[in-house]
């Protein structure tokens, strides 16, 4: 994975101050037209038939969310629908819908793609060419 190094200026305990974090730098897109391609090359499923079940797919997931289920997707993690508050009522009695915010998903990912997150190397950006920074730099 390729960073940069990023100015933000962040609250502290003596006001505000300038501090530099790692960002991650994309390195391009995966479009649906792309993903669909590379399944149809490696397996007898043609395209028409992986949209379609893409697109059930998304609205079975959408439908379970909806109706308060987690849902379970093997190598791909899990998603639940969860409840942001505007802060908290007093008591139950004193609550009502009002102190709701917004719904979130929130997606947990499988123990795969936290060892990928995991074992990623890390690789600074400059312009003029990547500096690795796992203590392989030649």
């Amino acid at each position: 994975m390729i960073y940069k190094v990023a100015r933000r200026n962040v609250p502290t305990a003596s006001g505000r101050e300038d501090r530099y974090y790692a960002v991650a730098v994309a390195a391009g897109r995966s479009t649906m037209d792309m993903i669909v391609d590379k399944i149809e090359n490696r397996c007898t499923v043609t395209r028409p038939d992986i949209l379609a079940v893409i697109a059930a797919l998304v609205d079975d997931i959408k439908d379970r969310l909806q109706s308060g289920q987690i849902v379970e997707l093997g190598e791909l993690g899990n998603m639940q629908l969860t409840v942001h508050n505007r802060g908290g009522a007093a008591s139950e009695e004193e609550w009502t819908s009002d102190f709701i915010k917004k719904a979130a998903i929130v997606f947990r990912p499988s123990t795969l793609l936290k060892h990928i997150a995991a074992t990623t190397a890390f690789t600074r950006w400059s312009q003029s060419k990547p500096t690795d920074t796992t203590g392989n730099d030649d």
